[in-house]
């Protein structure tokens, strides 16, 4: 019975190593994580098989050696993450920085393929100690037979027992060299959140189709943002002036006091810190037409609305972000016109006629909020 359990670690070991040596490899089960426009999980799966000879992709059900990757957006860079249990409890988190996801997602993907080799490469090695040191072993000892029982003399001693086996120190193995950075044992490190950030801003705006000039207007907002050039919400206060100029019989002043609402969503990268997104806008307030120098001065104040599809680059400056932003506005009430006098006499001045379609532009800064 001593030998019992020796053997069956031995039979396990044997078909352990037979199945290995059939496929020559091990399988590997990965989990990739990554924003839109990073390479897919199957170009991912390629790039770490490329690397390493002692791999294949574990079938569902297998048991395998795992390893989760995420590869993230930082605005101005992205940060690919790998983590995988480590051999004596615990997890082990590597972690690199690149300037774009394709960059990212490689570079990860040279590390996995180093991390999978050397674990694998430890485990034959403690596999292969464990099968020397059992073939060491050796057999134990048969009793020895007890004397024939004669009767003058006096009882025989007691059968020798057998000798205790002892296992022969195993053989030493050269090691296979390493991956220094894969002895560090960092603790677990959480994952960044992924939750909307706030941000706040003012800018300088022009618009066309409310005046026969363009409006000079300003604009402070607060917006809601999400990944970066996935999506954000921008709502804001905005008062444009116009200058005064001369009309038929009189002078006249536009202004404009509203509001806008904006969605941004779908954006791509232009450069390294620089991202383009669609956005869609709409506004609305009063609208103030003032006349001078006419029989009876006043104020024609008529309510506006408009909606706008706007290109918006914005340029990661750091503490703040650099927002241009300009596209078409199309007024919801066209058939707007101002006049000096009475709206229904044939005779009098047309100051204004809304057209149908005008312009948009702004130039303004956002800052994060912690």
């Amino acid at each position: 019975m001593t030998a019992q359990g020796p053997r069956a670690a031995l039979i396990a070991s044997l078909f352990a190593s037979a199945a290995l040596a059939g496929d020559g490899r091990e399988p590997i089960r990965l989990t990739y994580e990554a924003v839109a426009g990073c390479p897919s999980a199957k170009d991912f799966e390629a790039a770490v098989l490329e690397r390493t000879s002692r791999g294949r992709l574990a079938s569902p059900g297998e048991i395998a050696r795992e390893y989760r990757i995420q590869v993230r957006s930082t605005g101005r860079s992205s940060v690919a993450r790998l983590e995988f249990p480590a051999a004596g409890g615990g997890t082990v988190a590597r972690e690199v920085t690149a300037g774009d996801c394709a960059e990212a997602a490689r570079a990860i993907a040279v590390v996995t393929a180093l991390a999978f080799d050397a674990e694998v490469a430890a485990a034959l090695e403690a596999r292969s100690g464990t099968a020397d040191s059992l073939r060491a072993e050796p057999a134990p000892t048969a009793p020895a037979p007890a004397p024939p029982v004669q009767p003058p003399v006096a009882a025989p001693p007691p059968p020798a027992t057998a000798t205790k086996p002892r296992t022969a120190p195993p053989a030493e193995k050269p090691s296979l060299p390493r991956d220094p950075s894969l002895d560090e044992r960092p603790a677990p490190v959480a994952w960044p959140s992924q939750a909307p950030e706030l941000e706040l801003g003012a800018r300088a705006t022009l618009t066309s189709p409310k005046a026969p000039e363009v409006l000079p207007g300003a604009e402070v907002f607060a917006a809601i943002a999400g990944p970066p050039r996935e999506w954000l919400i921008q709502i804001g206060v905005a008062g444009e002036r116009g200058s005064r100029f001369e009309s038929g019989p009189g002078d006249a002043q536009f202004s404009f006091v509203g509001g806008r609402l904006q969605g941004c969503f779908f954006g791509v990268a232009l450069a390294k810190s620089v991202d383009l997104v669609p956005c869609a806008l709409f506004e609305g307030g009063a609208r103030f037409a003032k006349g001078y120098d006419i029989e009876e001065p006043g104020t024609a104040v008529d309510p506006w609305f408009a909606l706008g599809l706007n290109a918006r680059v914005a340029w990661d400056l750091g503490p703040a972000k650099l927002l241009l932003e300009g596209g078409p506005l199309f007024p919801l009430r066209p058939q707007d016109r101002v006049v000096f006098g009475d709206i229904d006499d044939p005779d009098n001045k047309v100051v204004h006629d809304v057209p149908w379609i005008g312009a948009f532009a702004s130039l303004g800064l956002a800052f994060g909020v912690p």
